[in-house]
């Protein structure tokens, strides 16, 4: 997931020795230097501005990759749903933002890219990774479930 995280302008003054009493002050991005980027996260600079986003690696997340994740897996969702809280459908879903809504929950789950559950039992049935592959439309690093199928996290 990438994010935009803003960090504050570093002044730099800098002297010229035929101007003397002359002092040019210029703002420098402070950036990626040092990284705030953690985990893993790789940071890239913005040219015109404080911001700096963060690509984070896997089960981490946040705007500087400061959310971890516990992904507990692919598994099979029924009609009698195994996550019974269920949020509207959201065209930014990703893991982080189905756990943000379910904060009171145990386990958050995402399904068919934009759906979103919640409940506090884990699922019991399992299924290979290969049946959780559709794209979660906030984080295209990350699954968002599948047909029938949930990937689930825990926080």
């Amino acid at each position: 997931m990438e994010y935009v995280h803003r960090r504050k302008k570093a002044s730099v003054a800098f002297c010229f020795e035929m101007f003397v009493n002359v002092l040019v002050t210029s703002s420098v991005l402070a950036g990626c230097v040092p990284n705030p980027c953690l985990h893993g996260g790789t940071c890239t600079d913005a040219v015109y501005s404080e911001d700096v986003v963060c690509a984070c690696a896997p089960v981490w997340d946040g705007p500087i990759c400061s959310k971890h994740f516990h992904y507990l897996g692919c598994f099979e969702d029924k009609a009698l749903r195994v996550l019974p809280v269920r949020y509207p459908d959201s065209t930014s879903n990703s893991p982080l933002e189905c756990a943000s809504r379910c904060h009171s929950y145990i386990v958050a789950g995402v399904e068919i890219g934009k759906q979103c559950f919640c409940g506090n039992v884990w699922p019991d049935v399992r299924k290979p990774e290969s049946e959780c592959n559709y794209v979660c439309p906030g984080n295209s690093t990350m699954k968002c479930g599948g047909d029938w199928r949930i990937n689930v996290y825990s926080d």
